[in-house]
């Protein structure tokens, strides 16, 4: 009989702590996991390249004298470092005659955020008109830079170090 009282005991006291931890528990209150921060969707992240120009703007830079008021975007001469306003609709176009055997094309467009360089060199004068309004395109970005140069490739330097590095890059390769 001691031994079943014992027993009983040694049971009672089992199952009350076990009550105990099982209510200490309960009363407790669970530690919150921390809310993760949002990366930030590529469509907000600025041009690299394009720090030089505003949003909604393009701005071409004529690097050769003798190109000067050739070229309009829309219905406004261009006017070299100047910016405009931008329209993926509207097109650079050749205005009169250009005395240059070839004309160099660098072309930066920020689209969503993401650079897009294209250097194109070497257009001859006779196809300048069907380059313009076929093969470059401007459209889709948020702003743009264009640096029309005969003779070597060109373009301004010194407006974004990354960008100078980049068309370095490009017109090296």
């Amino acid at each position: 009989m001691k031994f079943k009282k014992i027993l009983f005991t040694l049971g009672a006291v089992f199952a009350f702590s076990l009550a105990a931890c099982n209510n200490k528990n309960n009363d407790s209150k669970p530690t919150p996991e921390p809310t993760p921060t949002p990366e930030p969707a590529s469509s907000t992240t600025d041009s690299t390249y394009l720090t030089f120009i505003d949003n909604n703007k393009i701005r071409v830079d004529i690097m050769d004298t003798s190109l000067a008021s050739n070229f309009t975007y829309g219905n406004a001469v261009v006017e070299t470092t100047k910016q405009m306003a931008y329209s993926s609709a509207t097109k650079l176009a050749l205005r009169g005659t250009v005395s240059a055997n070839t004309v160099n094309f660098v072309v930066v467009i920020d689209v969503e955020g993401e650079d897009r360089v294209v250097i194109n060199p070497g257009i001859q004068k006779d196809s300048l008109e069907e380059y313009l309004s076929d093969t470059m395109v401007l459209s889709g970005g948020k702003k743009v830079y264009v640096a029309i140069s005969t003779g070597t490739v060109n373009w301004t330097k010194g407006l974004n170090a990354d960008l100078d590095a980049k068309l370095n890059q490009l017109n090296n390769a």
